[in-house]
C-alpha cells in the first residue's frame, strides 16, 4: 500500500516509550508507523503559506490556559474511509480526556485555521493504529486487534506541529 504524508498536521504525540502492544499493532497494520509516532490528530494535514513562526504563535495562543490532558486509551474499533475508497481504519479509542482534546481541537481551528475545518465530519479523538485495503483485510485486522488488548493511561502535554514532507517536528508547545 502506498501511503503518502502531505503538508503539516498538529498532533498530540503519545509519551515514549509507547506500550509494546500498541507498537506491535501499528507495525502490523499501519504503514505510517515508521514515519510518525502514535498520536492524536488535532488539525488534520493541511497546506498553508503561514510561516512556521505564525503557526507556532497560533498554537501558543490556542493552548493558553489549558492544562496537560490525562487520557485513557483502550479498545480498537474500525471505520470505513468516508472518501469512498475501499480503505478502512483501525482506531484506538480515547476513553477519558475526550472533552479536553475536543476543546483543544476547536480552539486550533479558529483564526488562521478556520478555513481548514471540515464541517462534513464530527471530530472524534483517536489514535490511528491501522489502515487496511479491502473488507477482508479489515475484518482480519479487527480480529487481530481484539486479540491484542490495549488499555493504558497517559498524560498528553505537548502540542506538536509536524511537517509530513520532512517528517520532522516543526515546533512544539507545552500545555
Amino acid at each position: 500500500m502506498d501511503t503518502v504524508l502531505r503538508g503539516r498536521a498538529i498532533v498530540l504525540f503519545l509519551p515514549q516509550p509507547e506500550p509494546q502492544p500498541l507498537i506491535a499493532l501499528r507495525r502490523q497494520f499501519d504503514p505510517l508507523s515508521s514515519a510518525i509516532g502514535a498520536h492524536v490528530t488535532l488539525v488534520f494535514p493541511f497546506h498553508s503559506d503561514l510561516s512556521p513562526q505564525a503557526v507556532r504563535e497560533h498554537v501558543a495562543d490556542s493552548v493558553r490556559g489549558l492544562e496537560p490532558i490525562a487520557v485513557r486509551l483502550a479498545g480498537v474499533t474500525g471505520a470505513r474511509d468516508v472518501g469512498g475508497a475501499d480503505m478502512y481504519y483501525l482506531f484506538l479509542n480515547v476513553k477519558r480526556g475526550n472533552d479536553a482534546i475536543i476543546e483543544l481541537h476547536d480552539r486550533l481551528y479558529r483564526g488562521p485555521f478556520e478555513a481548514y475545518v471540515s464541517r462534513e465530519f464530527t471530530y472524534v479523538p483517536h489514535v490511528t493504529v491501522g489502515r487496511c485495503s479491502g473488507i477482508d483485510a479489515f475484518h482480519a485486522a479487527l480480529e487481530a486487534a481484539g486479540a491484542t488488548p490495549i488499555d493504558f493511561e497517559a498524560t498528553l502535554d505537548t502540542v506538536t506541529v509536524y511537517d509530513a514532507v520532512t517528517r520532522a517536528v516543526e515546533s512544539a508547545v507545552a500545555l
